[in-house]
């Protein structure tokens, strides 16, 4: 029940309880109040009488009115309390909204910039631009981006180069082997021990070992492979194996 009730209550029961008289000459202290016999009430301050039967029908309605406006106030008490209580609720569901929006917010500005961060990793913003109503970096830089297709394709060429690149290497070890080999068994045929085609199996023995040349004999001759390895750059080798092929023809003679 709010005061405004409370206060039309008790101007009711205020000019209920009121001598005409009061209003009258202006008197509104409540000052004239009623008493009197079971028939009839009287003013005890200016001596207005009048039926008790008046007095009771507006105690019936005044009864009757502060009755409406309990229950009214009744209704309006537990209306408050179910308003309060979906008020409750609500506050607490915003804040659950509230935090779920900025948590929201924080990934979205979060995802925002990783994709700004790789747009301008593939190209800068001179040639992307910048985000505006006409313009977006992220397709930009799509566009610029090779195709997958044409990605696998470089790819495995640069796979088949690095595989290249790797007997290559191993083959200019080897070669490096095969010339250190060389000139070990250059220096030792200039020491003149060996002579014929010992010294070509000796040769051959020390640059390919069994099994990779097989048993030489008389017939293969490892000087001639060597010329045909492409080995015999060296002006002392080529001279090595000429004498070779000499001695192997003038036996054939």
């Amino acid at each position: 029940m709010t005061q405004l009730d409370l206060d039309a209550i008790e101007t009711r029961a205020n000019a209920a309880t009121r001598c005409p008289e009061a209003v009258v000459n202006g008197r509104q202290d409540g000052q004239h109040t009623w008493t009197g016999s079971l028939t009839h009430l009287r003013c005890e301050l200016c001596g207005f009488t009048r039926p008790r039967g008046e007095r009771a029908e507006e105690a019936t309605v005044m009864a009757a009115e502060i009755r409406r406006l309990r229950a009214q106030a009744r209704e309006y008490g537990e209306l408050a309390a179910r308003r309060e209580s979906e008020l409750i609720a609500l506050r607490a569901k915003l804040a659950r909204e509230e935090r779920a929006h900025g948590e929201t917010i924080d990934e979205r500005d979060h995802f925002h910039d990783m994709a700004d961060k790789l747009a301008y990793a593939v190209a800068p913003e001179e040639v992307i631009g910048e985000h505006s109503s006409m313009n977006c970096p992220w397709e930009n830089a799509l566009d610029l981006i090779t195709p997958m297709a044409e990605v696998e394709k470089l790819r495995e060429e640069l796979e088949r180069q690095t595989a290249l690149a790797e007997q290559g290497a191993r083959a200019n070890r080897e070669l490096s082997r095969v010339r250190a080999v060389v000139a070990a068994v250059i220096a030792e045929h200039e020491k003149g021990e060996h002579n014929g085609l010992a010294i070509c199996l000796h040769c051959a023995q020390l640059m390919f070992p069994p099994p990779e040349t097989g048993i030489w004999s008389e017939s293969a001759y490892p000087c001639a492979t060597l010329r045909a390895l492409g080995i015999t750059e060296d002006p002392a080798v080529e001279a090595h194996v000429v004498a070779d092929d000499s001695d192997d023809r003038g036996r054939t003679a």
